[in-house]
């Protein structure tokens, strides 16, 4: 039987690039006001709570969904996606993944 494992990843996002500590992650941590996230895709689910401001969620066939403080959102799995932070604020967002130990959480990719 394989293990599984919770993480909670601790995201930078800083002039548009990210770094994460622990597993590779696209960055639905913190985003600055504007900063799109490069196109990327999560081999794991995740689930998520938007804790403050606005993001933008687009899939690479044009589709957009925007998520508001306090939403709740289930991301999608081996889809290619990116996030844009929109509004005012800064996006703050708390992601729980729940994977299986060596599996990366998020993969970069090109559209």
């Amino acid at each position: 039987m394989k293990n599984i494992v919770l993480t909670l990843p601790l995201l930078l996002v800083a002039s548009g690039l990210i770094a994460a500590l622990g597993s590779t992650h696209d960055g639905h941590g913190a985003s600055e006001l504007g900063v799109t996230l490069p196109w990327h895709y999560h081999p794991v689910i995740n689930a998520a709570v938007i804790l403050q401001g606005n993001l933008e969620l687009q899939l690479t066939d044009g589709r957009k969904k925007i998520y508001q403080e306090s939403d709740a959102l289930i991301e999608v799995v081996n889809t290619i996606h990116s996030g844009k932070a929109l509004g005012s604020q800064a996006v703050n967002v708390v992601v729980v993944y729940a994977g299986e130990k060596g599996v990366p959480t998020t993969l970069l990719t090109k559209p």
